[in-house]
C-alpha cells in the first residue's frame, strides 16, 4: 500500500494545515476544519500502536504531535466579516479531540497522557462558556459523551464522580448559557 510509507507525511501536511501560522487568514478556515475532521478518519482507519517503528499505524510520536495540533486549533479564532469564524474549527476540533482519546483508551490505554486529558477537559470547559450557542452546544456535549456514553472511563480525569452528578446526561438541558455557565463554574470549583 503506497500510503504506509507516507502516513506520516500526509499527518504532517494536514497539521500543518490545520494550524497553519497566518491564522488572521481566514478564507482558510474550512480547509482548517477539514484537515482536523481527515486526521480524525485517517486516526480511525489506520489505527494507533505502540510501535514507534510503524509506518502503517499512528505511533506515539504522530499522536503526541496530532494532540499539540487539536489543542492548538482549540484556540482558533479566526474573524472575518461574518464573524468568529473559527468556531468552525473549534467545533470540529472538540469532537474529534474527544474521540481520538476514546480510540487511544480502548486501542492503546498506556499511550494516553495526562496532560492531553487535563488540557481536553480545560478546552472544553472553556468552550462550554462560549457565547455562540452551537459552539456551546458541541462542547457541552463533548463533556458529556466522555463523562456519561464513554465505554471505559477517560484516565486522568479528577473528580469523575463529581463532575458526572454535576452534568445532565441530555445536553439540550445546557443550551442555555446561564445554564452551562453555572454547571461548568461548579466543575470548575473542584479544583479549588
Amino acid at each position: 500500500n503506497q500510503t504506509e510509507g507516507n502516513l506520516g507525511k500526509i499527518i504532517h501536511a494536514l497539521i500543518a494545515c490545520a494550524i497553519h501560522d497566518d491564522v488572521t487568514q481566514a478564507i482558510y478556515t474550512e480547509a482548517r476544519r477539514d484537515a482536523i475532521v481527515s486526521i480524525s478518519r485517517i486516526c480511525v482507519t489506520v489505527g494507533i500502536t505502540k510501535d514507534d517503528n510503524s509506518v502503517s499505524a499512528i505511533t506515539s510520536q504522530l499522536l503526541e504531535e496530532i494532540y499539540s495540533c487539536l489543542f492548538e486549533a482549540l484556540k482558533n479564532y479566526s474573524i472575518d466579516s461574518r464573524g468568529d469564524i473559527g468556531a468552525v474549527v473549534r467545533e470540529a476540533t472538540m469532537q474529534v479531540v474527544v474521540s481520538l482519546s476514546q480510540q487511544v483508551i480502548a486501542q492503546q490505554r498506556q499511550l494516553f497522557r495526562e496532560e492531553w486529558c487535563m488540557y481536553m477537559a480545560c478546552g472544553l470547559i472553556k468552550q462550554a462558556n462560549e457565547k455562540i450557542d452551537r459552539v456551546r452546544h458541541v462542547a457541552c456535549s463533548c463533556l458529556i459523551t466522555l463523562l456519561h456514553t464513554s465505554t471505559e472511563d477517560t484516565p486522568y480525569l479528577p473528580h469523575l464522580a463529581e463532575l458526572r452528578e454535576i452534568f445532565p446526561q441530555d445536553p439540550s438541558e445546557l443550551l442555555i448559557p446561564t445554564e452551562s455557565f453555572k454547571v461548568t463554574v461548579r466543575a470548575i470549583k473542584l479544583d479549588t
